[in-house]
């Protein structure tokens, strides 16, 4: 039952932390797709759109595409060209999404310490 009750810690410390007013408004699928993002990016693998759109796992093509233009519309990703191929164009987090990542990561630790 503790595993549990730090779990329901850490959802009630990230909900409170996607309240505040600096905090970016996130549905369901962005975060998924944020998620996704993040765990590629932890691993230094440069992502291209064009493979983010690929994440069927997630929601489809379009819907895909739409919330990768309403997080950089948020300010969580940048676009960047590929230097030698102006066609490729490569998702990177911003220090937005940075700082995102770390206060989650601080319920994380919160939730498991209490």
């Amino acid at each position: 039952m503790k595993s549990s009750a730090a779990y329901l810690r850490f959802l009630n410390l990230s909900k409170s932390i996607e309240a505040l007013p600096a905090a970016p408004s996130l549905d369901l699928i962005e975060r998924e797709v944020l998620s996704a993002l993040a765990l590629r990016w932890n691993k230094n693998q440069p992502i291209l759109i064009a493979d983010a759109i690929s994440l069927k796992e997630i929601a489809s093509q379009a819907t895909l595409h739409g919330r990768l233009k309403q997080l950089k519309k948020k300010g969580m990703v940048k676009i960047v060209p590929d230097s030698s191929d102006g066609r490729r164009k490569y998702i990177e987090p911003t220090q937005k999404a940075c700082n995102y990542f770390d206060q989650m990561a601080k319920c994380i630790i919160k939730a498991a310490k209490a």
